[in-house]
């Protein structure tokens, strides 16, 4: 009877020890899965604070300001543009003075429609601030005057 109460001892102790031995592994193996999913978790969190900064240096250089044709071309000298509209506006009356008005309905109308080109065109010197001396040709003879004084005479012959 010793033998068999001493075998159920030892087939006891052997089961606790059993137990005692999966436990531990259990435990082992839970801080392996503990520590892996820690590292994945860095992983990610690195990931998304590395998406985050590119994303943030993307909205800085999309806020900053952009540069521009202007900033990069030396200003224009004003002078040179108004003698290119005066110019363009010496053009305009050379293709009205072509033009068979007399006769032609369809010529009087691009007639008018380049007198009211010219116009606008002579106007926007004036809006720069400019008013040169200008010489009007008639069949008459020549005429000088300002600019401004032949723009008040074209605004009162178009009312």
């Amino acid at each position: 009877m010793i033998n068999f109460v001493l075998g159920i001892l030892v087939f006891l102790a052997g089961a606790v020890v059993g137990v005692v031995v999966m436990f531990k592994g259990m435990i082992g193996y839970a801080r392996e899965m503990e520590k892996e999913l820690t590292q994945d978790h860095e992983e990610m969190l690195k990931e998304v604070n590395d998406e985050i900064a590119k994303l943030t240096q993307e909205l800085d250089i999309a806020t900053q300001p952009k540069i521009q044709l202007v900033d990069v071309l030396p200003p224009l000298n004003p002078a040179d543009t108004v003698q290119a509209r005066l110019r363009k506006a010496i053009e305009i009356t050379l293709k009205q003075n072509k033009l068979n008005i007399k006769t032609n309905d369809e010529q009087m109308l691009l007639h008018n429609e380049l007198e009211l080109e010219k116009f606008n065109l002579l106007r926007t010197i004036l809006l720069d601030g400019f008013n040169p001396m200008i010489t009007i040709r008639y069949s008459s003879g020549e005429q000088e005057m300002l600019l401004s004084s032949y723009i008040e005479n074209m605004q009162k012959n178009l009312n």
